[in-house]
């Protein structure tokens, strides 16, 4: 709008005040923001005239033209002006940015807008490096097998990392990090689950791993950082992890006993332990359906059938291996020549008598000893 003031006469001559409205800016540009400044628009604009003291930008989100909202103002000395939000949406396609520039007076006089639409912010410019500085937490970072995999022997796998941003600018529009769960190697028939976190941290259980169809002990991590406007990293970077086997079983141990065999070992130290698994026969048997058990010891008794077949002192066999909650198994450990263990040394003795006289006989382990004792 333009308003007209008339000229004021006096005896000192005619003073004309043309109060008028600014012209529209010109070499009006947006444009994104740097990724280390945060999420938001950077805006240029001059003034056309002299009366130009400000131009102000308003922002509609968005096919909504009829609501714009005050963004920031432009000092037209300087040209520029930058508005962040890291809640800006990025790449969306319907969240499309639209603005109106207008010049001001000191008047408050505005001119007609310079409109530009359907301006998007694109990802690109605001992806950050996948994050980096990967260990498992309470596990030597050092143990890594020929495949570069990081072993651990937890139930539960902690990862940790260095949190993403060279500088604060960059730290602050960190949104946090997507990982892909992958078994055995990056495919997708082989990706678990996706998941996202907030912190440089994540805590991937067994029950997880089970659920995701497992236990699968070979694990493999894709890590992107994702900003507030979740633009994630082009490249993501890897980190591949397994459980360890269980170690076999050391210093197996038997004692004979009364009708069998009493065995134990050095009890294993994995965190991630289930137990063991064991197995027997007798003599030239069939070796027994694989037992487990919880405890470092086992106890073999002899059956009567076994008794019958091989007589009071067969040799017993035994193997026993240490099995893992990820279903790993160690090498069987085995005693095989174990002899003669199936009872105590039994004396005892029998007696007959006939027409007042009789003979004591002693039998050790059910053979006679040669001679009696007469009465």
């Amino acid at each position: 709008m333009r308003t007209q003031f008339s000229s004021l006469s006096s005896a000192y001559g005619t003073t004309d005040v043309d109060k008028s409205k600014p012209s529209p800016p010109k070499n009006v540009d947006i444009t994104s923001t740097l990724v280390n400044e945060g999420i938001g628009f950077v805006f240029q604009a001059e003034a056309e005239d002299k009366i130009t003291k400000e131009i102000k930008v308003y922002m509609s989100v968005g096919t909504n033209n009829t609501y714009f909202r005050y963004l920031t103002s432009i000092n037209p000395n300087f040209g520029e002006s930058r508005y962040i939000n890291n809640n800006l949406s990025i790449n969306e396609g319907t969240n499309v940015y639209n603005f109106k520039f207008y010049a001001y007076s000191n008047e408050g006089i505005q001119s007609t807008p310079v409109e530009i639409s359907g301006f998007e912010l694109q990802q690109e410019n605001y992806v950050l490096e996948a994050p980096s500085g990967f260990f498992i937490d309470n596990n030597n970072p050092n143990n890594i097998d020929s495949n570069s995999f990081h072993l651990f022997d937890s139930e539960d796998i902690i990862i940790t990392w260095n949190p993403t941003g060279a500088n604060y600018s960059q730290a602050k529009i960190v949104w946090g990090y997507k990982i892909n769960v992958y078994k055995n190697s990056v495919t997708n028939k082989n990706l678990l689950r996706t998941i996202k976190v907030k912190e440089p941290s994540l805590t991937y259980t067994l029950q997880e791993n089970i659920d995701d169809g497992g236990p699968y002990p070979s694990l493999i991590f894709e890590f992107y950082t994702l900003t507030f406007g979740f633009a994630e990293s082009i490249t993501p970077r890897y980190f591949k992890v397994k459980n360890e086997e269980p170690a076999s079983i050391i210093n197996l141990t038997s004692v004979s006993i009364a009708g069998g065999v009493y065995f134990y070992w050095d009890s294993n130290t994995e965190n991630d332990l289930s137990g063991y698994e064991y197995s027997t026969k007798v003599e030239d048997g069939n070796w027994s359906t694989i037992g487990k058990i919880s405890n470092n010891n086992f106890t073999r008794l002899l059956t009567q059938s076994e008794i019958d077949q091989y007589g009071t002192t067969p040799t017993i066999y035994f193997k026993v291996r240490s099995i893992d909650k990820y279903d790993q198994t160690s090498s069987y450990s085995e005693i095989n020549d174990v002899a003669n263990t199936t009872t105590e040394d039994i004396l005892t003795f029998s007696a007959s008598i006939s027409s007042g006289t009789g003979e004591v006989n002693s039998t050790y382990n059910g053979v006679i000893d040669s001679g009696g004792i007469s009465f």
